[in-house]
């Protein structure tokens, strides 16, 4: 029985390999929207014993902070999939209450994300460390959403409606980005809507996304970097 288990558990796991290795190659093969060398994913779980945190946005600065210091970091920041992830979260998104929807993909991001993976800001801003859950809520969409929603319009300070219209979560857009195949390689430049991960109260297990000035392999001084003080657990991706 436990061998049956084992075995099964060993199929599983080798499926998963094969198809997270399939998704690089075509990453690698087809114009992604974002720069794919040397980044490094590392998946944090805060301890149950660790402190409470008082303040989040002071909390990841401050860890962000803390591994861009070491030699070989170029830039550091937070998503909640990541790219190559393969899941792809997408919810009708709107104009206005009334309007038809739109099915984006929705990615909480941190500060910086989108010059630590390449991208390019068209209009507007990044998320700043103040875009907390004291702030208000705001949102960063793609052109290809942008456009769909709004024409040739100017998205700027619009309100985005995102959610079923029972229940709609209303934000204010602070900028626009290129189109990226960020998660599934096989949807070419789909519409997506990026919200401050900091915003999101409560969700204390995102993704730290590195990108390195060398191979991510060879960056072993991340091994040793200051977490033990937050009680973060670790697991590495790395992205050639």
């Amino acid at each position: 029985m436990l061998l049956t288990a084992q075995v099964a558990l060993s199929v599983v796991l080798v499926a998963g390999a094969l198809l997270f290795g399939k998704t690089l190659v075509r990453l690698h093969t087809v114009d992604a929207g974002f720069k794919r060398d040397h980044l490094l994913t590392m998946l944090l779980f805060r301890q149950s014993a660790a402190a409470k945190m008082e303040n989040r946005s002071a909390y990841y600065r401050d860890l962000a902070e803390r591994v861009k210091s070491i030699p070989g970091v170029a830039s550091v920041s937070y998503s909640d999939g990541g790219p190559a992830s393969q899941y792809e979260y997408r919810l009708p998104t709107y104009r206005s209450p009334e309007s038809n929807p739109s099915y984006a993909i929705s990615e909480a991001v941190g500060p910086g994300f989108f010059a630590t993976m390449g991208m390019r800001v068209l209009a507007g801003r990044e998320f700043a460390w103040s875009d907390d859950e004291h702030s208000q809520e705001v949102a960063v969409v793609s052109k290809k959403l942008s456009d769909q929603l709004f024409g040739g319009e100017n998205p700027l300070g619009r309100d985005l409606y995102w959610g079923v219209r029972t229940i709609q979560q209303k934000f204010r857009i602070v900028g626009v980005v290129n189109n990226a195949s960020l998660w599934k390689a096989e949807s070419v430049e789909p519409m997506a809507v990026y919200r401050p991960l900091l915003q999101m109260s409560g969700y204390d297990s995102p993704l730290m996304d590195i990108r390195t000035l060398a191979e991510p392999g060879s960056l072993k001084t991340v091994a040793n970097a200051p977490f033990a003080p937050w009680g973060v657990t670790i697991l590495y991706k790395q992205r050639r």
